[in-house]
Formats: structure tokens, sequence, C-alpha cells
């Protein structure tokens, strides 16, 4: 365990803070969904948002009329965003304002199988290419905003790293299968996934400085016990 904090400690040591400012930008990505009538939970008069940011446990309000995020909706993808606290009346709502997108996102997390005790499950982190990627999982979400180049972490602490490998030039990404334990206790327990990449020459691995390591979208997962059948693992 105390491993597991280590390497991931040393993965957002990588990624560094943000730089000071009164609204910094950063960088986030997730599916971007249409909002219900009122995604604030708040009611009218109060503005409400016509787009969602979904990743794993974690769902942003998307604000700004920079980009026009309806061709979009349904696509992961990454987005650069300021953070805008609106007051309505007593209720401060947090707004993302969105500056830039990048379609398609340049780290993915993908999953498949099913959450039922005993049943495999697979993670895939892409794209592909010469590249290093990294798994963590978490009982929790969480947001952690990093500049835009570096994606934000998406994940409660604590978390663990659980997985490390390379990909090649002609690859779709790395697996990484598991299977559930047909445990009962963990019925109804979800999990929490994210992966980071970074591409690499030669020899500069995890610890090359340029291009930067980036996180991507977060998966979540909830344990649903026994299940009549496992469906494949065909991410």
């Amino acid at each position: 365990m105390i491993r597991s904090l280590c390497i991931a400690s040393l993965v957002l040591l990588l990624a560094g803070p943000l730089a000071a400012s009164d609204s910094p930008q950063v960088g986030v990505t997730g599916t971007v969904r249409l909002a219900a009538p009122d995604a604030t939970g708040v009611g009218d008069p109060c503005p409400q948002p016509a787009f969602l940011l979904e990743s794993g446990g974690i769902t942003l309000l998307l604000g700004g009329d920079e980009i026009d995020l309806l061709p979009y909706v349904d696509r992961l993808v990454k987005l650069t965003v300021t953070q805008e606290v609106l007051t309505c009346g007593l209720v401060p709502i947090l707004f993302h304002l969105v500056h830039a997108v990048e379609d398609p996102a340049p780290a993915t997390l993908a999953i498949c199988g099913t959450g039922g005790l005993g049943c495999p499950i697979r993670l895939r982190s892409g794209p592909g290419g010469l590249a290093a990627h990294m798994l963590f999982v978490s009982l929790s979400p969480d947001f952690l905003p990093l500049p835009p180049e570096r994606g934000s972490f998406l994940l409660g602490s604590p978390f663990f790293s659980i997985g490390t490998g390379l990909t090649t030039t002609f690859s779709d990404g790395l697996a990484f299968d598991f299977n559930i334990p047909l445990d009962n206790v963990l019925t109804g327990l979800t999990l929490h996934f994210q992966a980071a990449r970074k591409e690499i020459g030669l020899t500069t691995g995890f610890g090359g400085t340029n291009p930067p390591l980036q996180f991507g979208n977060a998966v979540s997962l909830e344990i649903a016990g026994h299940v009549f059948v496992c469906h494949p693992t065909d991410c």
C-alpha cells in the first residue's frame, strides 16, 4: 500500500501545480452531455447550464459563449476551462467556462465487462502509440484541477496505482485485466478509475519532461453482486 501511494504521489508531482491566478485555466477530460432543465438544483431565476461534462463520478456545469458545444454532445473530449462562482440568492454555483475543446482527447480510459462478483473487467488506457500508461483506483471521486496540458486528477484520497505498462506505435491502447473477487462484502461498492498517459522516446519513460504526462477521463464501476452472465471484455 505504501508503495502504491508513493507512486501516485510521484505522478501528481510530475503533473505540477496551477500557476497563481484569479482564474487559472485548467484541463479536464470527460463526456459532454446536454443539461437537464434544472441542472443546478436551485431552480429559476438562477442561471442554468446548457451542457455538462461527465467523467466517472464527477459532473461539471459548463458555461461560456466562446465554444459551441452542441457538436460535441456524447463525445469524449478534453476541455480547457476556467472556474467561476455565480451566486444566486445565497447559493454559490460553480460553473466551468469553456475556452477550448480537444477532440479526440489525448488521454482516455474505457471500461468493459460486468460489474458482478467473479466476473472479469477490462480497463483500456488509450490511445496507443509509443507511450507509458498508469492506472489508478479510488473509492471516491474528486476534482483536483491541473494546467490544461496535464488534464485534471479526478480521484479522491486515498488512491492507488494498480497497473503500469507501455504501448507500441501500432497498438490501440493498453488493456488492464482484472477479476472481481467472489466476496459478498464487495456488493454495492463503487470503484473509480483514472489513467495517465505519457508519450515517450526510447529512453525517457515516466521520468521524461516533454511531452507532459496527461490525465484522461475517469470511469466508475458499481459491483452488483452475483450475476447470471459475465459479459465479454471486448474494449
